[in-house]
């Protein structure tokens, strides 16, 4: 639960967050500490759409103006510089099945999860989170 100070109290629940993998991955993190984490160009090599998305990181923006016809058209790529940890918030046998995982674990506290990984990587800038 996340405790706002504000001029009233405000308690922040989020939902336990699943991450398929398999155990030998389970193991390393829990006897050893050691977490496996990707990355958006790692995402971009994974031939099925489960694991991979050729555009990951991508975006683009246009727009048009309607006073003097002035157009622009923006292409973006980010995450290249980034680790990304992606999890479920569904806890379901049909998910290892997709993932072909045989394992996964529970994150009660998905903020302060986030926080301790952070804290351990060298250069750490900033995060974000949230469901996509």
């Amino acid at each position: 639960m996340i405790n706002l100070q504000t001029g009233k109290p405000v308690d922040i629940i989020l939902p336990n967050v699943y991450r398929y993998t398999n155990k030998q991955f389970v193991d390393l993190f829990f006897e050893q500490g050691i977490i496996r984490l990707s990355s958006f160009s790692k995402f971009r090599n994974f031939p099925d759409e489960i694991r991979g998305d050729k555009h990951e990181g991508d975006g683009s923006v246009t727009g048009k103006s309607g006073k003097d016809g002035f157009q622009f058209h923006v292409m973006t790529q980010t995450g290249n510089d980034s680790y990304v940890f992606c999890g479920s918030i569904l806890e379901s046998d049909e998910l290892k099945k997709i993932f072909t995982c045989d394992s996964c674990y529970r994150i009660i506290h998905p903020l302060e999860f986030s926080l301790s990984i952070s804290n351990a990587i060298v250069g750490f800038k900033q995060s974000y989170q949230g469901l996509c």
